[in-house]
This record gives structure tokens, sequence and C-alpha cells, in this order.
């Protein structure tokens, strides 16, 4: 289902436009994808964190430790967006030796996918960390539903331009998706029995 969020958009350029439009779309993908790499990493080394939080109840430190690394996420991605915009161009012609000068407009949109997907992954991270991998399942469903309403047309009628969009679309519709998910699920831990029984063991041995 991942597949559909970002990949799907290369196949959609393949079918509805032509070959060389793939090349295009893959070449500036290719200047984006090291961002999320970095992050699926990072992900091997937070969801066990995260992990054992949740399973010592400790949900504030839990949540604590989210903030942290959501704000660190924003932070090298939003720094990341405005790097491609002030350096995109010459990065495109080293990398390319000119060749795909003309697709930097393109980039400068592209690169606010990382910014989307990134603090998406991090309530992924803390959706799994937390054992509700079906809210993670259930993003990519709305991702994949983007894709297939929205995407198909965009591209349809607007080529290049709409699988841009369509890929911004996607990452939008799945972190909004696991943002709402993330949302009630700690609405609900926040309020168990399980934690204010434990503040009354707490003062109970206190006293």
């Amino acid at each position: 289902m991942f597949q559909f969020t970002t990949q799907s958009y290369f196949w959609l350029v393949g079918g509805i436009l032509s070959l060389k439009e793939v090349g295009d779309l893959k070449a500036m993908y290719l200047v984006v994808a090291p961002v999320d790499q970095i992050f699926i990493a990072l992900s091997y080394l937070f969801i066990p964190a995260l992990a054992a939080r949740y399973a010592a109840k400790r949900t504030g430190d839990l949540l604590s430790l989210w903030k942290r690394y959501a704000l660190a996420t924003v932070g090298v991605t939003g720094f990341f967006a405005v790097s491609i915009r002030v350096l995109g161009k010459p990065v495109m012609h080293v990398l390319y030796a000119g060749r795909y000068d003309g697709m930097v407009p393109y980039l400068f949109v592209l690169a606010l996918l990382p910014l989307l997907m990134g603090v998406g992954n991090t309530i992924n991270n803390a959706l799994i960390a937390t054992e509700r991998p079906k809210f993670v399942f259930f993003a990519y469903l709305c991702s994949a539903a983007a894709t297939f309403l929205g995407g198909i047309p965009l591209v349809l009628y607007f080529g290049m331009w709409g699988a841009v969009y369509g890929m911004l679309l996607s990452g939008t519709l799945y972190t909004g998706a696991l943002a709402l998910a993330f949302l009630l699920r700690f609405l609900r831990q926040i309020a168990t029995p399980v934690d204010t029984g434990s503040e009354r063991e707490l003062g109970v041995r206190t006293a």
C-alpha cells in the first residue's frame, strides 16, 4: 500500500504520458529521496525508544520524545525545502550535466514532499510503537484513494504538474489520516484507568 503514496505516480506518468516524463520525474525524485531514507533509518532508533516508554506506561515521556522527534523532522525537512529553493538549480545542473535544467520549477514544489511525509512518518512510528499498526494501514488506504481519485485526473489534465501535485495530495492525506488516528489514540490513552491507577498506587506508596 505504501507504493500508492509516491511510486504509483511513476506508473501513472508512464501509462498516461510517456517514458520520457517518467525519467524526468525520477530525476527530480532522486534529489529529494535521500531525506526520506535518513528518516527511515532514524525510525529504527525511535520506534524501540517509543515502544519502551509505552510498555512502561510512561505516556508523558512517550509524547515528549515524539514531539522532539517531530520538531526535529520539521526543522530538517523545512531547511531542506528552503535549500532546494536556493540551490536547486545549480545542484540539478551539476548532477545531470544540464540535461534536466527545465525540471527545476517542478523540483521546487516536489521538495515539500519530505516535509509532508516526514511529519506523517513520525506519527507512523508512534502508532506502531503503541501497537496500532492498523491505523498506519488505514492512512495508506487514504493515500491510495487520493492517488486514484485525485492523482489520475491530475496527471490526465495537467501532465507533469499533475503528478507533482498528486504526490503532495497523497502525502497530505497520508499525514492527515495519521494525525487524526494519533489524536484519537492518545486521547484514549490519557483517559485510561491504567494511568489513574498507577497514580493512586504511587500515592499509596508515598503515604
